[in-house]
């Protein structure tokens, strides 16, 4: 019986994978401490005990990891999603075409 060998998964994939999985987890771990509730000074709205300066601080810090979470995480899953698609795709065109 022969043996199918599986496609090697790059180290683009891993490191996007990876990327994509800390933006997820910096936003969580930013929700988690409650800078979301810090959104509203942004607009002008105080938070209670918090200095203006930290709490504009804490609310971009959300903000950008929102947008990051939002943006750049699913872009970074699907190139890596492609990218190892392609190479399977590649490598059971070269394993049916070699004699």
């Amino acid at each position: 019986m022969k043996r199918r060998g599986r496609a090697r998964v790059s180290r683009f994939a891993v490191a996007a994978l990876a990327v994509a999985l800390a933006i997820a987890l910096v936003h969580g771990a930013s929700a988690l401490c409650g800078l979301g509730e810090w959104v509203g000074v942004l607009s002008g709205t105080p938070v209670p005990g918090v200095s203006l300066e930290v709490a504009a601080l804490g609310a971009a810090v959300h903000v950008a990891s929102w947008l990051a979470l939002v943006v750049v995480a699913p872009v970074l899953a699907l190139a890596a999603a492609l990218e190892s698609a392609s190479r399977a795709v590649l490598a059971r065109a070269s394993r049916t075409s070699s004699p």
